[in-house]
């Protein structure tokens, strides 16, 4: 599926660090140091960011939020819908966002959603948004973005250490912009990646990895094409940071250059569905570059599913990840 939406924009974007940062050498203790380190070298994560005990992703996206809303200056009265995009939402039901739409002092007239994409949930979070100002439901809308894995983790799988916990918070509006937006699914593979009641997060490291690959330039080329894009057009293509070879081979692949394709796994291993946003926060929130209007997002993982935007991003204002150490 792809389309385009109109008069719509990402207005700005805020990462926030809890206070843990863990070097991967760290887990030498738990696991042969041999096995550590080949998941470094895969993976180019070093680091990670861990909750405190106790925290929740609702908690991570709260601190997001309210320093976006702070560094904004937003009017809490003119956010009119919520997203809460999260594997690990606080219980079955109901939605976490109508926690969060209570804890931020949001306009009981918010519009509140979850949604359950795991490292896809960035673009469908995006796309939920949009279409609710496509349709003229909301003009501000918060997606905010976290993982709080810790608890689902099996302390005897060393493929887990690099995953990371932060949140981000994206303000989503009316303006003068779009989004072009493209999205698959293969649910005959939804068991390779998945969390089970009672259980812990499983991954079939190889499958993920090659559908990684395959899906991600499918999906990047399908928003190209729709925008009428080259490769030298295309300034940017973010993509959701879980394995730097996945993106390497992705790049090479659409022979494009490592500066279109940056990533910075080695400072904050795999966050999830909050890696893209926080990519950009990391890239631009210090202003040291130039922001592209010809930028793509892309992600791939859960479900399996893979999405890719293609948006403008002169305009957005991105700022510093809160406690980066």
């Amino acid at each position: 599926m792809k389309t385009t939406i109109r008069n719509v924009e990402i207005k700005s974007v805020a990462a926030w660090l809890p206070a843990n940062k863990i070097s991967l050498l760290s887990f030498c203790g738990s696991f042969p140091e041999k096995q550590v380190r080949d998941v470094i070298r895969s993976s180019g994560a070093e680091y990670v960011y861990r909750a405190e005990e106790g925290q929740k992703a609702s908690d991570l996206c709260f601190y997001a939020a309210e320093h976006l809303i702070e560094r904004d200056n937003i009017d809490r009265s003119s956010i009119d819908g919520l997203v809460f995009v999260s594997s690990t939402r606080e219980w079955i039901i109901p939605d976490t966002a109508v926690l969060l739409q209570h804890r931020l002092g949001l306009s009981t007239e918010t519009v509140c959603q979850d949604i359950n994409y795991g490292c896809t949930g960035y673009i469908y979070g995006l796309l939920q948004a949009s279409a609710w100002i496509n349709c003229g439901m909301c003009r501000n809308i918060l997606v905010l973005c976290s993982e709080v894995l810790t608890p689902y983790l099996d302390s005897h799988a060393v493929g887990s250490i690099e995953t990371s916990e932060v949140a981000t918070a994206t303000l989503v509006a009316q303006g003068d912009s779009h989004m072009t937006i493209h999205l698959s699914s293969n649910g005959s593979k939804a068991d390779r990646i998945m969390i089970p009641y009672n259980g812990y997060l499983y991954q079939d490291g190889m499958t993920v990895f090659t559908y990684g690959i395959v899906n991600a330039k499918i999906s990047i080329l399908n928003v190209m094409e729709k925008e009428s894009w080259e490769e030298k057009d295309v300034e940017l293509v973010a993509m959701h940071q879980s394995n730097q070879m996945i993106i390497k081979n992705v790049r090479m692949s659409l022979k494009s250059t490592p500066e279109k394709f940056p990533t910075n796994m080695k400072e904050y291993g795999n966050t999830g569905c909050s890696s893209i946003p926080l990519l950009l926060c990391d890239l631009y929130g210090d202003k040291q570059m130039s922001q592209p209007s010809r930028a793509i997002l892309c992600a791939f993982g859960v479900g399996l599913t893979c999405g890719s935007i293609a948006t403008n991003f002169s305009k957005t204002h991105f700022y510093a990840p809160v406690n980066k150490k």
